[in-house]
């Protein structure tokens, strides 16, 4: 007889319990076991076992998107309940991050602006569904370096290289895709 095998997961901890045998209300869990792990992995797991009888129920897997694949995640049940919680969200993630890219391109009349409108409409794309992940920031953080005086307002102010190759390159660019208000009916 199969044993059905239940993984879900929990994004607002960054938690997935693999279940490999239902628990009900009367079975209680016993002492976790923390199985050790080398500083090469990146989660913690912790074995659970029933109190009265000793036999093993699941395992639970702390900082779960460090150290299990993103598809797997993504296939795994919600701890918010089903598979319609996954669909509202993705629907939620689409109308909110349309709704945020056309706000966005009313407002931005400049490149400030529309740095701020891309990256409002990227973190609300990305955590607007039902899972992701801060290591995503890695890839705005380039930009928002490269533009952080000029948001800050400092401008010409800036600390400047020798010769000042942003400022070179920053200029050109200006000057090959100047920025033109977009006008939104």
């Amino acid at each position: 007889m199969p044993v059905p095998i239940r993984l879900t997961f929990d994004a607002t901890t960054d938690v997935a319990y693999l279940e490999l045998q239902p628990t009900g209300p009367v079975d209680v869990l016993g002492p976790a076991l923390l199985i050790e792990t080398d500083r090469a992995f990146a989660g913690h797991i912790i074995a659970d076992f029933t109190l009265a009888d000793g036999r093993l129920v699941g395992f639970e897997l702390q900082h779960a998107s460090a150290c299990l694949p993103a598809d797997l995640l993504m296939a795994a049940e919600l701890a918010l309940g089903s598979t319609t919680a996954r669909a509202i969200f993705e629907a939620l993630q689409v109308v909110l991050g349309g709704a945020t890219a056309l706000l966005g391109l009313r407002a931005a009349r400049s490149w400030a602006g529309v740095l701020a409108a891309g990256l409002a409409t990227y973190l609300v794309v990305l955590f607007a569904g039902y899972w992701a992940s801060l290591d995503y920031l890695a890839a705005v953080a380039p930009i928002l370096c490269w533009e952080l005086d000029d948001l800050a307002g400092f401008g010409p102010r800036r600390a400047l290289l020798p010769g000042d190759p942003v400022g070179r390159l920053e200029a050109w660019l200006d000057q090959r895709w100047p920025i033109r208000p977009v006008a939104i009916v």
